[in-house]
């Protein structure tokens, strides 16, 4: 994932009223201020209420889910 495709998705979440906080590689380079490696993927933490319509959101932007499975409480 490239820092545009990063940005396309924050900024749709937060559009959508949705609040998002970034972890993993992506959070580190965003507390750093630059991205510092190639990231594969995005690490989100989101509300459990918002799952359904974040993971709508990631499909209509071409996402799909290719391990795990669908948020849940545990």
């Amino acid at each position: 994932m490239d820092a545009s495709s990063l940005l396309a998705v924050i900024g749709q979440l937060q559009a959508d009223g949705i609040s998002v906080w970034i972890d993993g590689g992506w959070g580190v380079d965003a507390l750093l201020g630059h991205q510092t490696r190639e990231h594969d993927d995005l690490d989100l933490v989101i509300e459990l209420d918002d799952a359904t319509c974040v993971m709508g959101l990631l499909g209509s932007l071409g996402y799909e889910m290719v391990a795990g499975h669908r948020p849940r409480a545990s």
